[in-house]
């Protein structure tokens, strides 16, 4: 859905009456209006007039008329949000075709840095313990190459050690109720397996899953 907001601000930045003299020369005809050659049928004496205080055209030889955005689906054959996405362009306007994709757009932008800083967190804590690595490597077989591939990574028991860390300057506590909210891996192709070890047995009782590919 295009909002009332930003059509007004493209038409207020693309003028019809300089729209359409980039097409075919007009002419001054008085009180606001041009008048010119119409570029959609063949005509030697100018049928088309253009009006400032509208915003629109007409053309009384073939009956083409509308706003700036009409003639430009005419003139270049767009579809409607092909024109809107071309007057943009042309006045260098951001186009928004949904401000609430955008909004959702910025949330999964901010879902993926917060769960790559998670991801890093529970990669680090696995290089430094000894027994995560040991068990990895011995008891499940698993190469150092491995381990870097796929970003395996270890959470330990504290349910706020990932809240509480830092990563130079951020903090992973970003964003991070969102990091729950996403429900891990929902919707994404990566993911890093993340080992949950229990404090008394040291062994992983399950495994979660975090939106990234690759640390190392």
């Amino acid at each position: 859905m295009i909002s009332d907001f930003f059509l007004e601000q493209l038409k207020n930045a693309c003028r019809i009456e300089e729209i359409i003299n980039s097409y075919v020369e007009l002419k001054p005809s008085g009180g606001g209006r041009f008048v010119g050659l119409c570029p959609f049928h063949a005509e030697k004496t100018p049928s088309m007039m253009v009006y400032t205080n509208t915003q629109s055209f007409y053309c009384f030889g073939c009956g083409a008329g509308g706003d700036v955005i009409s003639f430009i689906m005419k003139i270049e054959n767009l579809e409607y949000i092909d024109a809107l996405k071309f007057l943009s362009q042309r006045a260098k306007i951001d186009f928004i075709e949904d401000e609430n994709n955008l909004g959702q757009q910025n949330i999964k932008k901010r879902l993926l840095a917060a769960n790559i800083v998670a991801a890093k967190f529970f990669y680090k804590n696995l290089l430094n313990s000894v027994e995560v690595k040991r068990y990895l490597m011995r008891e499940r077989k698993l190469k150092v190459e491995t381990i870097k591939k796929f970003g395996l990574g270890f959470a330990p028991a504290d349910y706020f050690n990932l809240t509480r860390w830092k990563d130079g300057t951020q903090n992973a506590a970003t964003d991070y109720n969102q990091i729950q909210y996403s429900g891990g891996n929902q919707g994404h192709n990566h993911s890093i397996p993340s080992l949950t070890m229990d404090s008394q047995s040291n062994l992983p009782p399950y495994i979660t899953y975090y939106m990234y590919k690759r640390i190392a």
